[in-house]
């Protein structure tokens, strides 16, 4: 599963627990390209984007799902590492 967890001020997502399974690390760089609000994975093919910062967030929770949702299934935890350019 993706972790649901707050952003801290760093704008890193962490884990409420311990995963049970092993954890996988998904750093994104997130912009502003004038228009909208993107992200993208860095090592990784994902990509999304939202008109607000917020939106981008939910945004960027759906993708990383949908992108491993094999490796979700076999009891992994996806960490998501933001990172503001």
């Amino acid at each position: 599963m993706v972790k649901e967890a707050e952003f801290r001020a760093a704008d890193i997502m962490t884990p409420t627990s311990p995963a049970k399974g092993n954890s996988v690390l998904v750093k994104i760089e997130i912009y502003h390209d004038g228009k909208s609000w993107c992200g993208r994975g860095i090592g990784v093919s994902l990509f999304t984007q939202g008109k607000t910062y917020e939106k981008l967030l939910t945004n960027i929770k759906e993708a990383a799902h949908l992108h491993f949702e094999e490796i979700i299934e076999a009891g992994e935890t996806i960490n998501l590492l933001l990172s503001k350019v």
